[in-house]
């Protein structure tokens, strides 16, 4: 009889081990649940009532005990691209989902632009297998997207 109680005690914490893991998904940087990595340089397309800016994108993730935040966001090309600063930092990257590519959603962006535009919302992020990632969303009267851009040291889910 103990040893089936064994067996069964041992049968429910490998059960919960095993369910607790997708429950607690995290971001790495280079292997490590804490670091910094940058996103970029790469092309990032915000548009604008439907007109397009094209510019080059570069971001900064912290990532801090598998949590992660974008702290900072900068964008170089046109004036209309140079102009553009990022508000209300730092945004926050959901848990990541799925086992690569991984995705996640980053919300509360906040962007203005001389005084053009001002947009907010959220925006998907998807990471490859290689840690480059892409970003795609509304932002109100505003969409910002990118294509794949390099992260150094490596993201992962």
């Amino acid at each position: 009889m103990k040893a089936i109680k064994s067996l069964v005690l041992g049968s429910l914490i490998l059960a919960g081990t095993l369910g607790a893991s997708s429950a607690f998904a995290q971001w790495t940087v280079g292997g490590s649940s804490s670091g910094t990595s940058i996103v970029g340089a790469g092309p990032t397309n915000l548009s604008f009532l439907g007109i397009s800016y094209p510019c080059t994108g570069t971001f900064t993730v912290q990532v801090t005990s598998g949590v992660a935040v974008v702290t900072a966001a900068s964008f170089t090309g046109s004036s209309v691209c140079t102009s553009i600063k990022a508000n209300r930092l730092p945004w926050m990257i959901s848990a990541p989902s799925g086992s690569g590519p991984w995705t996640g959603t980053v919300s509360g962006i906040n962007v203005t632009a001389a005084g053009i535009f001002n947009c907010s919302g959220n925006a998907s992020i998807a990471v490859n297998a290689n840690g480059d990632a892409s970003f795609s969303g509304s932002l109100g009267v505003c969409a910002i997207s990118s294509g794949t851009l390099p992260s150094s040291p490596k993201i992962n889910g």
